[in-house]
């Protein structure tokens, strides 16, 4: 991949609304998207409290914005894996990616890396 995500295993996250085509406001990021990254060896994840997210991925934290830093540190524990990107449009998620070692990608970066 030529974008900046980190390669498999690693955890993606995303956050909702403004991120994911569900969202309100929609997102670049389709669920064929989602679905990719899953093949390609990823474990993908929604870390978001938004009601536009429920039941609409089989991985979903509910942690709100100001605390998704530690919803990102728990989650690469969960699923044992040292690497991560986090994938959203909110200010402010750039530096929670940082504080939780991840990559941040803002979304349209993503869809446009993966073909969308």
């Amino acid at each position: 991949m030529s974008c900046r995500l980190p390669p498999p295993p690693a955890l993606i996250a995303f956050d909702c609304d403004g991120t994911l085509q569900w969202g309100s406001p929609p997102g670049p990021v389709k669920r064929a998207m989602l679905e990719l990254l899953r093949a390609l060896g990823y474990m993908v994840i929604v870390i978001s409290d938004s009601k536009n997210c429920e039941g609409r991925w089989d991985l979903r934290d509910p942690y709100p914005q100001d605390k998704r830093h530690v919803g990102l540190r728990n989650n690469k524990e969960r699923f044992k894996l040292e690497r991560c990107a986090y994938v959203s449009d909110n200010p402010g998620d750039d530096l929670r990616s940082l504080w939780a070692g991840c990559t941040y990608i803002r979304p349209e970066e993503l869809a446009s890396c993966l073909g969308g």
